[in-house]
């Protein structure tokens, strides 16, 4: 069946870290926004079988959805990381600090979701079963609502009846030709309608079941009737061949359907704290009670979900660095561990944030995020021909590949610089400073397109962060 009328959401990021250090402690704060995963689906109000089916289908999807959402999130976040960690092998002092920091805060938030998901994945699974295994049950009560006793022909009342010839009750099915509540086209029987509004702080399961049919008061042509008529033997029951009072010449059984709907509405107030939803009011009926007791585990989905959502990783800094959360951290950062963000602190940490992020929040786009997205790395490292930016590689493989590569040669350049200091005398006088040659210009050496020639001409440099063929 089709999921209707939910939607989800998610912000995308760019970066901006200040060099100034006292800024670096925000980073160490990257929380969570909560996700856009909707349990319950916006639909019109329930007033079918089909309805209720569909809506309990909607609980199912949304609740194995809503793991994915979170994997996902941690997983970008994830990549994001490894990005970072690239970036700290190309830059120095504060900005590879706080791309280090961005990362590991990262990962730590990848990680407390993927925890999460991992502690509340049986909840998760018993909530989406007991979801399904309803939706089953009222897809079955679609399909038999419909069910009925068949009129039989008029017989004599005088009669001496045999085994042969004793009258019968015959039910009578009426299976949905499409499909159980679907159309023609195989899609499901519409549900349309202005969207249902529950009331704040309440979530509500409706479920259209069966209970046995209040039989009619007794009256000639009542349904599920047996009745008398002044005709002949074997004339079929109708419209026009029907009983009458006070006849008693040939008898027949009026049919009729045999079950009535029965609306079964369960409710759980989760700003009073409810556990669990209420109990069904409808006794006897299809579910029954001990049936219905299943909606338990939808409550505990319920909360699995609140807690989950409260946890997806967020890459959109400016919202983190603007936190409630966040501010009562920095307030104790600045003025110890009993300040509040409030007074004089208040204004000292809306001046942090301000340096921070701008007056707008706009600067935040600068900086580190700037190098994650202009950073190129080298067909060595990610194959290709060398020009996609570290942005655009979504691939964990060529990410990690190229966090590789940018740590082995930042290690290298280090080794070497490392053996140059070793060589050369701590204190040199002029005299003794080898000649070095002139340092050529960016256009003397773009015409190496590889590394080996480059090193090879004195006075020409390797730069990483170029693109292939532009690094000399």
């Amino acid at each position: 069946m089709t999921s209707s009328n939910v939607q989800y959401g998610r912000a995308a990021t760019r970066v901006k870290v200040t060099r100034n250090p006292q800024a670096l402690i925000l980073i160490f704060a990257l929380t969570a926004m909560p996700a856009a995963t909707a349990l319950h689906p916006k639909r019109p109000a329930v007033t079918t079988s089909c309805h209720a089916a569909y809506y309990l289908e909607d609980i199912a999807k949304n609740a194995q959805a809503l793991i994915s959402k979170a994997i996902d999130s941690a997983e970008k976040a994830t990549a994001k990381a490894a990005k970072f960690l690239a970036v700290t092998s190309t830059e120095t002092g504060a900005k590879a600090l706080t791309a280090k920091l961005l990362a590991v805060s990262l990962l730590t938030s990848a990680g407390e979701v993927l925890n999460s998901v991992q502690t509340k994945a049986a909840v998760i699974n018993a909530g989406t079963i007991a979801a399904a295994q309803l939706e089953g049950q009222i897809l079955a009560v679609a399909e038999l609502s419909a069910t009925e006793i068949e009129s039989t022909n008029f017989f004599t009342t005088a009669n001496a009846y045999t085994d042969s010839t004793n009258l019968q009750a015959k039910p009578k099915l009426t299976p949905n030709r499409h499909g159980t509540c679907k159309k023609a086209d195989g899609t499901d029987e519409d549900h349309t309608g202005s969207h249902a509004q529950n009331e704040q702080g309440t979530n509500k399961l409706v479920l259209i079941g069966l209970k046995a049919r209040d039989v009619p008061p007794p009256a000639a042509d009542g349904e599920l009737t047996l009745c008398a008529a002044a005709g002949t033997d074997g004339q079929k029951y109708g419209a026009y061949n029907g009983c009458s009072s006070g006849a008693n010449t040939v008898l027949a059984l009026k049919g009729g359907r045999i079950f009535d709907k029965a609306t079964i509405t369960l409710t759980r107030k989760t700003a009073a704290g409810d556990s669990k939803y209420s109990e069904s009011s409808e006794a006897p009926a299809i579910p029954n009670k001990k049936t219905i007791a299943a909606a338990a585990a939808i409550a505990k989905l319920e909360d699995a979900a609140a807690t989950i959502n409260g946890l997806s990783t967020s890459l959109d800094l400016k919202t983190l660095l603007t936190a409630t959360r966040l501010k009562e951290q920095l307030a104790k950062a600045i003025d110890g561990e009993t300040a509040k963000c409030a007074d004089a602190t208040k204004t000292k940490v809306d001046n942090l944030l301000k340096e921070v992020i701008g007056e707008n929040g706009d600067e935040i786009k600068n900086t580190v995020g700037k190098s994650v997205d202009e950073l190129t790395p080298p067909k060595a490292a990610v194959g290709g021909d060398g020009g996609r930016k570290l942005s655009q590689i979504t691939s964990p493989q060529e990410i990690a590949d190229a966090t590789t590569y940018y740590a082995v040669r930042r290690f290298i350049k280090e080794q070497e610089e490392k053996k140059k200091d070793q060589a050369s005398p701590s204190c040199p006088t002029n005299a003794e400073k080898p000649a070095e040659g002139p340092k050529k210009t960016a256009d003397e050496c773009k015409k190496h397109t590889n590394e080996k020639t480059c090193k090879d001409e004195k006075g020409c440099d390797i730069d990483d962060k170029k693109p292939e063929g532009e690094r000399c």
